[in-house]
C-alpha cells in the first residue's frame, strides 16, 4: 500500500498491527516510513525514534531517522542520528 501511494490505507493497517503488538519495534519503524513516505516527517520522526526506544539495537530505524531529519530541514539532527548509528553484531 505504501509503495502504491496509498498512504491512508497503510497506516490504518500499520495502527492495527501496532494494536495488536505495541510493543514491536518493526512495527513503529514501518509506521514511521509509512509517515516519512507520507511526507510527514515529523510524526515518522516520533515513530522511528519510538522504535528505537524499543529496540536500541535497530539499525533499520537508525537509518531511516537520517532522512526523516533531512525531509524536516534538520541536518544537524540527522548528523546526530549518523553518529548514532549502532555497529553491526560480530557473527
Amino acid at each position: 500500500l505504501n509503495t502504491m501511494g496509498r498512504f491512508d490505507e497503510a497506516e490504518a493497517e500499520i495502527k492495527t498491527a501496532i494494536d495488536l503488538e505495541a510493543a514491536s519495534a518493526l512495527n513503529h519503524r514501518l509506521y514511521g516510513m509509512v509517515l516519512y513516505f507520507a511526507r510527514r516527517p515529523d510524526e515518522a520522526i516520533a515513530e522511528l525514534e519510538r522504535a528505537v526506544e524499543i529496540d536500541a539495537d535497530f539499525r533499520t530505524a537508525y537509518g531511516a531517522l537520517v532522512p526523516a531529519h533531512r525531509m524536516k530541514g534538520d541536518d544537524d539532527k540527522a548528523f546526530e542520528w549518523f553518529l548514532k548509528f549502532p555497529p553491526r553484531k560480530a557473527e
